[in-house]
């Protein structure tokens, strides 16, 4: 899923493409079919999956996106360490609520 999932995100970076093709198949299969009740299911169950299936492709895309995203700022972090040691806001998200309130506090009050 992932691998076609970079695929086609590589060929969808033209959305007027898709609603062209929509269009043209709506367009070409709805007098074939005389506009039939069946007709507009089929077209309608169609639109619903391929929907559903951009949400997986667009959430793919985003978590790749985001790890990238978390492996560039972990080396960065790394490249920094020695400095950062000396950092007392470094691990304030894993520290109690009275911590960083005080932190929070503290920091106000040093402006």
């Amino acid at each position: 899923m992932v691998r076609s999932a970079g695929r086609r995100d590589l060929a969808n970076f033209r959305p007027a493409d898709d609603l062209v093709a929509v269009v043209l198949i709506r367009a070409i299969t709805g007098p074939l079919f005389g506009f039939s009740d069946t007709w507009q299911l089929v077209i309608n169950t169609g639109t619903t999956i391929v929907t559903f299936l951009m949400v997986f492709l667009i959430q793919a895309t985003q978590y790749r996106d985001t790890l990238a995203l978390q492996l560039k700022l972990d080396e960065l972090i790394i490249a920094m360490r020695p400095i950062l040691d000396l950092d007392p806001a470094i691990g304030l998200a894993a520290a109690a609520v009275d911590a960083v309130a005080e932190f929070a506090r503290d920091q106000l009050w040093s402006c």
